[in-house]
């Protein structure tokens, strides 16, 4: 890989750089093994990338809850990370419902019951990875720092090169 970008017409190391010296390798190398996502190494990648995507939307909803919570009463400021906490949430809802029944209002007790139910669906995930987590690669929750999503992480990213021995580096010990 070095002798790869060493031929790379520009100094230092970069992406294009490496992603250049990576497809000259694979071209001088045609038997490289594939690498490929067990069955449950793509679904924990799934399960990960939906939760990631949902807390996206959900985060971006907050954000303009708190637009139209300004637009509406900029006293109301909800604590900061807050609005994925259902006691904030209702305190944001009851302040909703005593305001006068504008667009802007409805809006933002959609967006409530949105982020209500995103939160739901998040948590149910992390639900589930834990649980897959645990059955999988139980010792990575033993690593100080290393939470489920963490683990769930490195799973789900983890491919295998086809055929390999390595496939079983999570597995549990027995």
């Amino acid at each position: 890989m070095a002798g790869a970008r060493a031929s790379a017409r520009t100094r230092g190391k970069s992406d294009p750089i490496d992603a250049l010296a990576i497809a000259r390798a694979a071209l001088r190398e045609p038997d490289l093994p594939r690498a490929e996502h067990s069955h449950a190494s793509r679904e924990l990648k799934l399960l990960v990338d939906h939760r990631e995507d949902l807390v996206g939307m959900r985060t971006a909803m907050q954000n303009r809850l708190r637009w139209h919570l300004h637009e509406l009463d900029p006293e109301c400021d909800p604590a900061v990370r807050g609005l994925d906490r259902a006691v904030e949430l209702d305190r944001v809802q009851h302040r909703l419902e005593d305001l006068p029944a504008t667009v802007v209002a409805r809006i933002a007790l959609e967006l409530v019951a949105d982020i209500r139910a995103l939160t739901g669906w998040i948590n149910t995930l992390e639900k589930e990875l834990a649980g897959l987590v645990r059955a999988r690669a139980p010792q990575l929750l033993e690593l100080p720092g290393c939470g489920v999503l963490t683990a769930a992480k490195l799973l789900g990213g983890s491919a295998t090169a086809a055929g390999s021995s390595m496939s079983r580096r999570w597995s549990p010990p027995g």
